[in-house]
């Protein structure tokens, strides 16, 4: 048997240790080679790993959940007070040998940069897992309008709600979606509800120029309901 290996100029230089590591997949080791071969600048994310990639959104997730556990990708969280862009980002350091593994409630993989560039704004990998089916920010959001406008606005409100550490549940959502839909069913003003709660950093969505008296909401805050959205 003869085998032929033909390089062209558009290669990549990568250690070796991780292809000799038996506690690696194949997938999670050609993941990992793959990232060691994107620049620096390259926006990590698992819908921009599924954009060049075949596999969906699972199966990258736990491709990256896998170098996580085995030290090669750590993640670390920066809140909006801390970046350029006022949001929350992420910084993925990954590396060819594995360092020290974090204890993985420290990494919060909740939310991960979901950039390549000119695929879509700053978004969010959602690696939490429901009791039931798992879904996706993403997914919640598609299933709940095809407007791209709308669409944007929920996930900025789901960054706004991580952001002062009150991420949404699924339920959360469905309780989002019921109050907008009872608020009106146009989208250009279910976007200008969404704004208003952003801007003022309210846990749930209000009619247009309707703000709660603290007589209104301080009572039903003191009895938790508010954690339930």
């Amino acid at each position: 048997m003869i085998i032929r290996i033909n390089k062209t100029r558009d290669y990549t230089v990568m250690s070796n240790h991780h292809f000799k590591d038996r506690s690696l997949s194949l997938k999670a080791k050609g993941l990992l080679s793959q990232m060691l071969s994107l620049p620096d600048d390259w926006g990590y994310s698992v819908s921009g790993l599924c954009a060049i990639n075949k596999e969906n959104e699972t199966a990258i997730e736990s491709a990256l959940k896998e170098l996580k556990k085995g030290g090669y990708l750590r993640i670390t969280k920066q809140m909006p007070d801390k970046t350029d862009s006022g949001r929350i980002e992420y910084i993925y350091d990954i590396y060819e040998q594995p360092v020290e593994i974090q204890d993985p409630e420290k990494q919060d993989p909740e939310i991960l940069p979901l950039e390549i560039q000119g695929l879509e704004n700053q978004g969010q990998l959602n690696t939490k897992k429901s009791k039931t089916k798992k879904q996706s920010t993403n997914d919640i959001i598609t299933n709940y309008t095809s407007n791209p406008e709308l669409a944007e606005a929920l996930r900025c409100f789901g960054e706004m709600r991580n952001a002062i550490k009150r991420p949404l549940t699924e339920r959360a959502w469905k309780i989002i979606f019921n109050k907008l839909n009872a608020i009106s069913s146009d989208a250009s003003v279910q976007i200008a509800v969404l704004n208003q709660s952003i801007e003022h950093s309210w846990q749930t969505v209000y009619e247009l120029k309707e703000r709660p008296s603290k007589r209104q909401t301080e009572p039903q805050e003191r009895l938790g309901w508010i954690d339930d959205i």
